[in-house]
């Protein structure tokens, strides 16, 4: 009786430590929209043929210049629109308080779009006028989930599609 409860519960252990072994195995692979919404996603690779070293040195400090000011704002974004949904959510929510954080929110997205622009009309003066004109022809797109057609054989990578329904 006693061997027979004791294979059993070998045979049960073996049995949990196996399945435990699969399940790591197969665990699903995350998803894209799983990333963190204001995670700074890195630059896209330029349609550009022809950069010197020297050009894309200069590109790639605008890029990193350009995270510099955006990363705080894009943070502080999230915070505002966190304490928005908060304050919205109260019995009692100050509609003077709700319209104070929306308008900061919106200054907060002016702001990135100014830098987003200085720092595309930067890298222009960086190139050449061959070069200017195809960076003019397909501009780099940070938050597309799409690339406008006219990009379609750029040395880039097609974008990936969301994994969500469309709305209409």
């Amino acid at each position: 009786m006693k061997s027979r409860l004791s294979k059993l519960a070998i045979i049960v252990l073996l049995g949990t430590v196996v399945l435990s072994a699969q399940m790591k195995e197969h665990k699903a692979p995350a998803r894209s929209h799983d990333i963190e919404v204001n995670q700074p996603a890195p630059p896209p690779p330029l349609p550009i043929e022809g950069l010197t070293a020297q050009q894309a040195e200069q590109i790639k400090k605008l890029h990193m210049s350009l995270q510099k000011t955006v990363l705080p704002l894009q943070n502080k974004i999230g915070e505002l629109e966190a304490s928005l949904r908060t304050e919205a959510t109260k019995d009692a929510p100050s509609l003077a308080v709700l319209d104070k954080i929306i308008e900061e929110i919106g200054s907060n997205k002016t702001a990135i779009k100014k830098a987003e622009m200085r720092c595309q009309q930067d890298i222009r003066k960086v190139l050449s006028e061959d070069q200017r004109a195809a960076f003019d022809a397909c501009p780099p797109h940070h938050n597309d989930m799409q690339r406008p057609p006219q990009c379609d054989g750029m040395k880039h990578p097609p974008m990936p599609k969301p994994d969500m329904p469309e709305v209409r």
